[in-house]
């Protein structure tokens, strides 16, 4: 990969690292009915999805949660709350290659209208620049 792919992918990482940080600090515990491990779901999920129909991994979803300082725990309660409030929904797919399967999570319509009613508790923009973070250019030469 060269250094401007490499360049790229590193501000796209620390980006949603941003996002999602930012969307921890809340000063309320509870906004508009949802729990800020709710909150953080709901636009973990927003942010990963391709298309309204498609669906975002259990992983993927893991991962943001740890990044934005909550534990497995609070994921799978913000899972489990919004699975009975009807906010999201999930499904078993199979993974044909590994002959194993895993669990992907949607949003729903009542999940959807919560972030469109709701966006202006979302922050949409980036705050930091990698250029912040890279102090010398990554060398591309392999040592063999």
């Amino acid at each position: 990969m060269c250094f401007v792919g490499r360049l790229q992918r590193m501000q796209a990482l620390l980006n949603k690292k941003e996002v999602m940080k930012k969307i921890t600090v809340f000063p309320l515990n509870v906004t508009a009915g949802l729990s800020q491990n709710e909150m953080i779901m709901l636009a973990s999920i927003m942010q990963n999805r391709d298309s309204p129909e498609s669906f975002v991994y259990k992983h993927l979803l893991d991962n943001d949660m740890e990044r934005a300082g909550i534990n497995k725990l609070g994921t799978n309660m913000a899972l489990t709350t919004l699975l009975k409030k009807g906010m999201i929904s999930c499904k078993m797919e199979e993974d044909n290659f590994n002959s194993g399967k895993y669990v992907v999570y949607f949003l729903t319509p009542i999940g959807e209208n919560w972030l469109v009613n709701n966006c202006n508790k979302l922050n949409f923009s980036y705050t930091k620049q990698v250029s912040e973070y890279v102090s010398k250019p990554i060398d591309d030469d392999i040592p063999f």
